[in-house]
């Protein structure tokens, strides 16, 4: 056996469990929290009815965040997870869980959420209320703030997320491959 096969051998080490159910249920709590993700925006594609004859609408994300982790290990962490955020239904595929304090509610196009709402006085979404961070895309939204009515429009947004802390503008940039140049 040479050296360097006997130092390798004696620095694997068997993976040892931790304890976890052993910690105080404070810090497991925080570790729970820390693998939770944030910062994330979620774009939507539409807002649509949940059927024909509901006055609930929801949310249909274009390309809406993997949910955490946490929300399928155990009860402690699904509970812990949704301490911190809440599920939003969507008209497809599996509910959206978002994190109010830290994501983003991203409208690309102004006009959508200003049609959805002129149709009716209130659109019943559950979870909007919760809503704290708002974004638009920066041409929509600077063009129709152009037109004084839309102002009054914007007000309303306020009567759905009546907590909303921030409404930002968002440039997004695409780059393009440059293959073959």
């Amino acid at each position: 056996m040479s050296p360097s096969q006997g130092e390798s051998s004696q620095s694997l080490h068997p993976i040892q469990e931790v304890p976890l159910h052993r910690l105080p249920p404070e810090v497991r709590d925080m570790i729970w929290l820390l693998t939770l993700p944030s910062h994330r925006t979620f774009e939507v594609e539409a807002i649509t009815r949940e059927d024909d004859k509901s006055d609930i609408h929801l949310f249909r994300f274009e390309y809406p965040p993997p949910s955490p982790v946490a929300l399928r290990v155990c009860r402690e962490s699904r509970g812990a997870a949704l301490r911190k955020g809440f599920l939003f239904s969507t008209t497809k595929g599996p509910s959206v869980w978002f994190r109010p304090e830290t994501d983003t509610l991203y409208f690309r196009d102004f006009r959508g959420l200003r049609d959805a709402m002129n149709k009716t006085t209130y659109i019943e979404i559950p979870g909007w209320e919760q809503v704290l961070h708002l974004g638009f895309g920066y041409s929509n939204f600077v063009e129709y703030l152009l037109d004084m009515k839309d102002l009054v429009g914007f007000r309303d947004i306020f009567a759905h997320m009546p907590d909303l802390k921030t409404c930002s503008y968002i440039e997004l940039r695409r780059e393009t491959s440059k293959l073959g140049n």
